[in-house]
């Protein structure tokens, strides 16, 4: 049998959007055939709205309003099968202890 050699290439997206993960969390489907993993990148909330305080032109007090401290925005949600998961689970384990043992190097 005569041996096949296939080139694969990666194209990327021309809508693709690099965003920050801080965290993720997620769980099974409802199925339990796949892993949902929603990544998001959390920070200080932006005030619901400022006052200022206009005398003479000139601003002399500013009051920021927040109904909140924090805020965890969801950039993404990845659905894969258990498969794929481990899969992508092993291969950011070996990226981490590569990263570590490059540490150590230092």
């Amino acid at each position: 049998m005569e041996k096949e050699i296939i080139k694969v290439i990666y194209k990327y997206n021309k809508n693709l959007n690099q965003s920050p993960a801080t965290g993720a969390f997620g769980g099974l489907s409802p199925d339990g055939k796949h892993v949902v993993c929603n990544f998001y990148s959390e920070g200080p909330c932006p005030p619901d709205e400022i006052e200022f305080e206009v005398e003479d032109d000139i601003i002399k007090n500013i009051k920021e309003h927040k109904k909140h401290k924090f805020v965890r925005e969801i950039n993404s949600t990845v659905v894969m099968s258990l498969e794929v998961a481990d899969s992508i689970a092993n291969w950011l384990l070996k990226l981490i202890q590569k990263g570590k043992g490059d540490e150590k190097k230092k």
